[in-house]
């Protein structure tokens, strides 16, 4: 019993990150393509996350092969949210069908959709003064 129990719990886990990649993915596509820095950030996000390279192949190939998983504590859900709009601003530009992908999302995470813009105005702003800091 209590190894299905600690089962359950590695594949709630695994669920969990697989669905958050695909939530990546859909970011990353929204504006019709994913270019070479938003892959390698959802690939290195779905690494940490646990996900091996044959699973993320699998997921890429098949995005719709994972559960769905709602984090039950708002920090996970917080922090997902942040992911997907950190995956938005990384080419440098934010399309409106990114921002309705991120919005739709905070919603299914029981998540107000204006925390969306909130994000994107802080990682903005901490991305251009990385920038500033960079250039010195």
């Amino acid at each position: 019993m209590v190894v299905k129990w600690i089962s359950n719990i590695f594949n709630n886990k695994k669920d969990q990150a697989k669905n958050h990649i695909i939530n990546l993915i859909d970011v990353a596509f929204a504006d019709g393509n994913m270019d070479n820095a938003e892959m390698e950030l959802i690939k290195s996000t779905a690494l940490k996350s646990g996900i091996t390279d044959e699973e993320f192949q699998e997921i890429i190939s098949n995005p719709r092969s994972a559960k769905t998983y709602i984090p039950s504590d708002e920090k996970s859900r917080v922090e997902q949210l942040t992911e997907m709009v950190k995956i938005m601003i990384v080419d440098r530009e934010i399309e409106e069908k990114e921002v309705k992908v991120c919005k739709k999302v905070a919603i299914q995470l029981n998540l107000a959709p204006q925390i969306v813009d909130e994000l994107i105005d802080s990682l903005v702003l901490e991305s251009r003064k990385q920038t500033r800091i960079n250039l010195k």
